[in-house]
């Protein structure tokens, strides 16, 4: 079951299925003997965990059946399998023709032995290697002890034995222990030097220790000193430090006398030097199979041809003397209505017949069962293939061929938007174009000419969805959502519109031009992309290839989209597998460990939910119950609104209690659900009472024998009693449907309904709502900087909200406050002045600048800006006595001296002065004088009121980091100021703040394209990554320091470097996550999985005198005991 290819050994603990007792508990190891099984009704075992280390020499020895000796594969003469060579008969039959010589069985059932191979001398191990290194690091070079003195040994003794079941913390304490005794020089044992460890560079794996400078280094170059006197070249490439080779010869013993405390403190097996290699196991020839070549001999497997080079390799050594988007709506028949189950209206497209959850099969599974959603399904499909068969569908150039009224409707909006487009450059040109907030010139007219001129496809696509007749066939295929959408129409009837490539209009590709066919400079619709003509009547050569370059963009983006959303979402899945719902309602992972107490804080399942992530959708509960109680037949009057509130209490109080009473483990809280019930009834009541009053009634009174009474109960609001309680009951019990069942995977759930929505996403997508120039990355790679959890994201943008927000004076204040501004950006221009008393700089600011960035600068804050530490590049200092204020917008700055030890100022060095100067000058200009250094950019963010009033609310968007400092502006309200840089939450807010922050972030990617997840989804997600208490990512980092399971981290990534590491540190692995379950073959403790039987019923008691129901999909030739004979097994299994 086990296949052990180098000197690793995975010891599995198997226990017999129905023993409870400890003492039944055996450890074995898997290579060595079968797990028993009897054929007759003997016990069977399974395996219960994985114990990783590494086999030494004595056991790969003993196990192997033959130890192999000489490097060939058959004898020349006889062409049969050479005894001791690499392809002995005892390591398994090679072919059908010939017997295992061990077992005496054929090709089919022999599964192969291992041999052995005996070094002539020890090697390192390539997956060892490091573990080595840091291991010698830490203990002592003669005596083999830790370097630790006696009174610090029971210290980090305790400290290992305390980690031993998180592995992260075991990985910390072994990595302080190593930094520890790495600085320790002499052994406190036998008071041996102990210098550095390192690699060699003589030779591949080797090791190298250091040793002492003094006696060592004149003893090592004693030993050239003849070679240096004959050639003084070689004392050039003698090292300037004494090294001895460690070598595994030396090694061996070295680790086999480190005292048993010793290994535990380093959490290492029980013979450390094992990791040194002495015996190499060969595998069974079965895996590596001889392929005849006729004649020409035989072609032999990399494994067959390595195993011969390492015989031959021994032997040589031997012989050596060593010393040891939005939905379709269209007027006409957008509508769909359905009245009492009865199609009334409208057309069944894919919105309702495809796999959204407001869609027709959804609701069939939710309300009813899969079955009953399948048999309808199947009955879909057989109409819809007969109604293709005998109507058909098919479009011509008739149905694309745009009619003279939309023609001319075209060009009257294309002549509308050039003449605005020409307006707006003729006001660029002469420089009285508006700016938007945080853009030049050039940047505002592109923002504005590439949104008016993209309005033109969508407002002639508008027209075209009322003009096209009914019938029309493409509009038919983009209705019910079979192929095509509305934009396809418009680009094969009517235009093709704007085409951009990264989000801009096309850019100038040649000189000042995009093609040759136009000016220098031009800026027009034409020249810069817009294509006028559709797809029916043609494009022109410059238009066709314009065309093509939007288009190149979405095809490459399609392709590399593919490959990252994919690796994204395995990423996913493997982090959150192991997350499920225990039977106390908690979300676990497989280890025990909490991750949420209640799924969603609410238990709810996001497939059962009828309205947008709330599980009831009221008011079609409702028209529901109306219509299956009726009012006439139950002889009830309606109830008054008094007697609505009444009744909802307390039947609320019953439903509350009877949906506690599920899991009395968990308090569910089920305030959400109850006050939006209590919400909607209120509603009904309060519209019943309008209803009363408008009609002449008392509100809480009822006028026996009075007409008007009667017609009251004909209103949608009008309820009886017992239609009340049916509501109440019927909410109750969908309610009941919707909370998840334990064993549910929740975290596989969750990871699909992220991962499957960003393969529908654009790679690259910048946007930012209201302002041009602030570009957010969205789509695939914001996603793959939260889930990555990413120190440094692309766009790291500070949202804040102003105490003064409808005052743009006041944001414009608190800008200058933020935004970081170099001298440079103020200052008018810095000159050289040359004067017998010295040399300085005159850096002169501008006023109008000033004015225009509202910048409230004063000499004094200029003086200590310019003197602050770091203010300068390149390292350079100012004092403040080099400064000179002359006026209010003028200052001399003079190159700072020599300082002596006393700190007095020397005089300046007049070779070196001129280079000063001129170094001076250069690092003036990018000097910080005001805001914050981190904070490079801030844009005034300008949105109307939600009030209802016609005021503009202003807000700052911050370009950078720094959010701890933005938040201690004046004039910026803190607890509403956001960033989108995870980490940087984490570090000002604490860990809540940050799983806020992730799923905040997710959820507006997600709303951006218009997709809609379960916020339990993201939720999930967000408590994944922050449970630990810091936030982690979904990679191999973060996935490694979120499980402890050794096979499920070897499943994901560095599948080698995960085993040896659990091999040196004899790691156990109890295999109850998802992937250790199916390598192992054992079922998954999830969904049906979760549980265990205390008691296994024997068949024969199971079979005997029981009934069951004939299965629904029987087959019609079984009778109906072989039916309940069949039955019974599949329920056993």
């Amino acid at each position: 079951m086990a296949v052990v290819a180098s000197p690793t050994a995975m010891e599995v603990v198997e226990t017999p299925k129905g023993s409870t007792d400890a003492e039944d508990v055996g450890l074995e190891y898997l290579i060595k003997e079968p797990i028993p099984s009897d054929e007759n009704g003997g016990e069977s075992y399974a395996i219960k965990g994985v114990d990783f280390g590494i086999m030494s020499g004595e056991e790969i020895s003993k196990y192997g059946e033959v130890e192999v000796l000489n490097q060939g594969y058959f004898d020349p003469m006889t062409h049969k399998q050479l005894a001791l060579g690499c392809h002995d008969p005892r390591l398994g039959a090679m072919n059908r023709m010939s017997d295992c010589q061990t077992c005496g069985k054929n090709f089919r059932e022999c599964p192969g032995h291992f041999g052995s191979i005996k070094l002539v001398l020890p090697v390192f191990h390539v997956g060892y290697f490091r573990h080595v290194q840091l291991l010698l690091s830490a203990i002592c070079k003669r005596c083999g002890r830790v370097l630790l003195a006696p009174e610090k040994r029971s210290v980090w003794l305790n400290r290992t034995r305390k980690a031993t079941k998180d592995v992260q913390q075991q990985k910390g304490v072994f990595r302080k222990l190593v930094d520890t005794c790495k600085k320790v020089r002499q052994c406190p044992y036998c008071d041996a030097y102990n210098g550095a460890v390192k690699k060699g560079t003589r030779g591949y794996m080797t090791l190298v220790h250091e040793l002492p400078k003094d006696q060592a280094k004149v003893e090592y170059q004693q030993q050239y000193s003849d070679a240096v006197s004959n050639n003084p070249e070689i004392g050039n490439h003698l090292s300037k430090v004494a090294y001895e080779d460690l070598t595994p010869l030396h090694l061996l013993p070295l680790l086999a006398k480190m005292p048993p405390s010793d290994q535990e403190m380093l959490k290492l097996p029980p013979q450390p030097e094992r990791l040194v290699v002495t015996h190499v196991p060969v595998s069974p020839v079965c895996i590596r199979p001889s392929v005849q070549i006729g004649d020409a001999g035989t072609q032999e497997d990399d494994l067959s041809v390595q195993t011969s080079d390492i015989v031959l390799v021994n032997l040589e050594m031997a012989e050596k003397n060593y010393s040891h988007g939005d939905p379709y709506f269209c007027r006409n028949d957008g509508y769909v209505i359905f009245y009492n189950s009865e199609l009334i209206a409208g057309n069944l497209g894919k919105k309702i017949l495809g796999g959204s959850k407001p869609g027709l099969t959804f609701v069939l599974i939710r309300d009813n069962s899969p079955a009953v959603a399948a048999a309808c399904l199947g009955r879909l499909s057989k109409l819809s293939a007969r109604w293709l068969g005998t109507r058909g569908m098919s479009f011509g150039i008739d149905d694309v061929t745009a009619s003279p009224e939309i023609e001319a409707f075209k060009k009257e909006q294309v002549a509308e938007k050039y003449a605005y487009v020409d307006e707006k450059i003729e006001e660029y040109r002469k420089g009285k174009l508006p700016l938007k907030p945080g853009c030049n010139a050039e940047q505002t007219l592109e923002a504005v000419i590439n949104g008016e001129l993209g309005k033109i496809r969508n407002v002639v696509g508008d027209r075209l969805e009322k003009v096209l007749p009914r019938f029309n066939k493409p509009r038919i295929m983009a209705q019910c959502g079979s192929k095509g959408s509305p934009i396809n129409l418009s680009q094969m009837i009517v235009c093709l519109g704007q085409q951009n490539v990264g989000g801009q209009r096309i850019q100038n590709g040649f000189v000042n031009r995009t093609l040759p066919h136009f000016k220098k400079f031009s800026k027009t619709p034409q020249s810069r992309g817009f294509v006028e003509d559709s797809f029916f009547s043609g494009l022109n050569p410059f238009e066709y290839f314009f065309h093509t370059m939007g288009g190149r963009e979405g095809l490459v983006d399609t392709a590399v989209k593919t490959a990252e959303t994919g690796y994204m979402q395995r990423k996913l899945i493997k982090a959150l597998e192991d997350l499920g719902l225990k039977y106390d309602m908690t979300v676990r992972t497989s280890d025990g460990t909490v991750v949420q107490f209640v799924f969603g804080d609410d238990g709810l399942n996001p497939a059962m939910m009828e309205g947008k992530s709330k599980p009831l959708n009221f008011e079609h509960t409702m028209n529901h119950v109306q219509h299956v109680v009726e009012k006439h037949h139950t002889r009830e009057v309606a109830l008054l609104p008094s007697e609505y509130r009444a009744l909802t209490n307390e039947l609320i109080q019953q439903v509350d209690q009877e949906v506690k009473s599920i899991c009395p483990l968990t308090s569910l809280d089920t305030s959400r659900f109850t006050g939006d019930l209590t919400e909607f009834i209120g509603g009904m009541a309060s519209e019943m009472e309008r209803e009363r009053v408008k009609v002449g009634l008392p509100v809480d009174d009822r006028v026996r024998d009075d007409p008007r009474e009667s017609t009251l109960c004909d209103l949608s609001c009008a309820l009886t009693e017992a239609q009340l309680r049916s509501f109440m009951t019927t909410c109750a019990r969908k309610y009941r449907r919707a909370l998840m069942e334990p064993g549910e995977a929740v975290g596989a759930t969750s990871a699909q309904s992220i991962g499957e929505p960003a393969t529908q996403m654009t790679l690259k997508t910048f946007h930012f709502a209201g302002v041009a120039s602030m570009n957010v990355t969205l789509g695939v790679p914001r996603i793959k900087e939260i889930i990555n959890a990413a120190k440094h994201i692309s766009t790291p943008i500070i949202s804040c909200k102003l105490e003064q927000d409808r005052v743009e004076a006041a944001a414009f204040m608190v800008k200058s406050k933020i935004q970081r501004t170099l001298l440079g950006d103020i200052c008018e221009y810095i000159k050289q002045v040359y004067e017998p008393s010295g040399v300085y700089l005159i850096v002169k600011l501008c006023g109008e600048t000033l004015r225009r960035m509202q910048l409230d600068l004063t000499m004094d804050e200029l003086k200590e800006a310019l003197c602050a530490k770091g203010a300068l590049p390149g390292g350079l200092k100012i004092r403040p006595e080099c400064i000179e204020s002359r006026g209010k917008l003028k200052l001399a700055i003079r190159p700072a001296g020599a300082v002596d030890s006393r700190g007095r100022t020397l005089p300046p060095n007049p070779e070196t002065l001129w280079f000063e100067v001129q170094a001076l000058r250069n690092a003036l200009p990018q000097a910080p004088v005001k805001g914050l250094k981190q904070c490079s950019r801030v844009v005034v963010n300008k949105e109307e009121a939600k009030d209802g009033s016609k005021d503009t609310i202003y807000s700052l968007l911050v370009e950078g980091y720094g959010l701890q400092d933005v938040m201690g502006i004046e004039g910026v309200v803190a607890e509403k100021s956001v960033s989108n840089h995870v980490l940087e939450v984490q570090s000002v807010l604490g860990i809540e703040a940050a799983r806020k922050s992730i799923m905040s972030e997710i959820d507006v990617i997600m709303k951006h394209f218009g997709m809609s997840v379960d916020y339990r989804h993201i939720q999930m997600l967000g408590d994944c990554m922050t449970y630990r208490g810091e936030t982690l990512g979904i990679n191999r980092f973060g996935i490694s320091k979120m499980s402890n399971s050794t096979m499920m981290l070897a499943s994901f990534e560095k599948t080698s470097d995960f085993l040896f590491e659990a091999a040196v540190f004899n790691r156990p692995d109890p295999v109850v996550g998802v992937s250790e379950s199916i390598i192992m073959g054992n079922p998954v403790h999830l969904g049906t999985g979760l549980f265990k039987l205390m008691y296994d019923v024997p068949k024969e008691e199971m079979e005997e005198g029981v009934s069951r129901r004939q299965p629904l999909l029987a087959a019609s030739g079984e009778t109906k005991e072989q039916n309940n004979v069949a039955g019974h097994k599949r329920k056993r299994l």
